[in-house]
């Protein structure tokens, strides 16, 4: 009720004031033209007279401007709820290879246990970034900053540390937060490939990187762009988790926007012979439109049409299909299916054969 009388208000505040306006603008006109200039006084009267005409134009013109831009804003407001849904998006999993979902928390819970890493999953439209927090030392490193207020709103819920920024690639729905982040946390490294937005420690193949307990492996693998890289995730007695960015989705895999096939078949295969029951964050929510894709292509395929009911599922709840396996996209994600292939002439055009259909789907 408050928010419909708030926007019948304001819209009739804009037609006051537009009303206004025009009517002084009218009134200025038949001025002018009763105006007959007979001494000094009428000219510099008629001058002044044309000056007001001109004022009053401009702030018609303005007065017109803003009330569309404040329709605009009205529209963006009236919105408000459907963006900030998936705005936010916070996901605590522990990185156990179990599929249990909790509210964010400051505290552990009794399930997890004492000293457990998690992965907190921030989603910004169909983006994901991820928190890796260690909760022995609540440090805390983040994969994919793309909107840096949302990662910081999840650094308070958790009562974490970030003490690294690791960063796939330099596409700005990866990168866009870097440089927010670090005038936050000015000390804080900013690890990934040549040109990442405030790169402070390049990192290729073989890299590893430690935070707190946590250390990160790096995988080079070019294809999507040409620095991407992926961070596979070591915790004590945890099952290991990949973070792809935009090189492997769950059910499909990046654009080659900066490689051919055959260097995209070398770096999903890099991921093919990972441990299978490591667990893939991907760096975005494609899983839907991936997975239509693919039951079009093996129709007879029933692991691709289980994994797409339930990201049906999850799209009608608003949760994210996140994480995956990668025992699980061998046999449900196409690309990957591909690249686990010796590698051949036939089986690299397969894969450039399946990223047109896709593009094209």
């Amino acid at each position: 009720f408050f928010f419909f009388f708030f926007v019948l208000a304001s819209h009739v505040m804009c037609v006051c004031v537009f009303l206004m306006a025009a009517f002084a603008c009218l009134a200025c006109c038949l001025d002018v033209l009763n105006t007959e200039a007979t001494s000094i006084t009428d000219c510099v009267r008629f001058l002044i007279c044309c000056l007001r005409i001109r004022i009053l134009l401009t702030l018609l013109l303005h007065v017109s401007v803003a009330t569309q831009a404040y329709e605009l804003f009205l529209c963006r407001i009236s919105q408000f709820g459907d963006v900030m849904k998936p705005f936010v998006h916070i996901r605590r999993t522990p990185c156990e290879g179990t599929n249990k979902t909790h509210k964010p928390s400051p505290k552990t819970s009794a399930a997890e246990g004492p000293n457990v890493t998690f992965v907190v999953s921030v989603r910004h439209a169909d983006n994901f970034a991820y928190l890796i927090i260690d909760d022995k030392s609540h440090t805390a490193a983040v994969v994919d900053p793309a909107d840096a207020d949302a990662v910081k709103t999840a650094l308070i819920a958790h009562k974490a540390k970030l003490t690294a920024i690791l960063t796939t690639h330099r596409h700005a729905d990866h990168s866009g937060g870097n440089h927010a982040l670090l005038k936050a946390f000015p000390s804080t490294p900013v690890y990934g490939g040549l040109g990442v937005p405030g790169l402070t420690e390049a990192v290729g193949q073989g890299d590893v990187i430690t935070v707190g307990r946590l250390q990160f492996q790096v995988m080079s693998c070019p294809g999507h762009t040409v620095e991407s890289v992926v961070f596979v995730l070591s915790a004590p007695s945890r099952v290991p988790s990949v973070f792809c960015g935009d090189v492997l989705f769950v059910g499909g895999s990046g654009k080659f926007f900066e490689g051919a096939p055959a260097v995209m078949f070398d770096s999903l295969a890099k991921l093919a012979v990972l441990n299978p029951a490591t667990l893939v964050w991907p760096g975005h929510e494609y899983a839907l439109g991936n997975l239509r894709f693919a039951a079009t292509i093996e129709p007879q395929n029933e692991r691709v049409h289980a994994q797409l009911r339930r990201a049906y599922d999850a799209a009608k709840h608003n949760t994210a299909f996140v994480p995956s396996t990668v025992a699980e996209e061998l046999v449900s994600n196409l690309f990957l299916k591909a690249s686990a292939e010796p590698s051949s002439d036939a089986a690299i055009a397969e894969l450039g054969r399946l990223r047109k259909l896709k593009d094209a789907f």
